[in-house]
This record gives C-alpha cells, structure tokens and sequence, in this order.
C-alpha cells in the first residue's frame, strides 16, 4: 500500500529538510551564485516564476513566499550556496504546480 503524505506533507519535509541544512540531491543544476546583487537577481527571477504561474496559491504560495524570504535572509548574511538552495527548492515547487 502505497504512503500518500499529500502535497503539503511533501512540501513540509522538504522544507525541514533544507531548514536544518541536510543535503538535499537537487533534480536540476542550478546557477551558482556569487554575490549579493547576483543573489538578489536570482530572486526577482524566481518571484516572477511563482507570479507567472496561476496554479500557485493559497498555502502552497504562502510556503513559498516564506522560503523566499529565508532565501533573502541567506543573501543578506552572504550564505549563497544556502540561499541557492532555497531558490531552487522554491522553482522546483513552482514547476510541480
């Protein structure tokens, strides 16, 4: 019998997964970021992806825009490779909606 957790089950463990910095295996190669300006860049992008998507809303895009700002944070405290990681795990969201 198969574990069906639903979509915010899914979207919750992830999220807790990445929150506590456990590696998570992206399914595609995202852009390195390099600074500050880069990283911000990386996040108008990825603000223009959810809003581009009608499919994203409700609690799915309240997740999101949480993890957006944890992305924020990490840019702010020059973390890259964290942030990075929370901007691909927010498109990959986007992308299954």
């Amino acid at each position: 019998m198969p574990l069906h957790i639903g979509r915010l089950g899914l979207i919750a463990a992830v999220f807790s997964v990445v929150a506590f910095g456990t590696v998570v295996s992206p399914p595609v190669q995202a852009q390195d970021i390099r600074d500050e300006k880069q990283c911000l860049q990386v996040m108008k992008d990825t603000a223009a992806a959810i809003d581009e998507n009608p499919a994203v809303e409700g609690k799915s895009e309240e997740i999101l825009l949480k993890v957006m700002e944890l992305a924020k944070q990490r840019c702010a405290e020059k973390q890259f490779d964290n942030a990075k990681d929370l901007l691909l795990l927010v498109r990959t969201m986007v992308a299954a909606e």
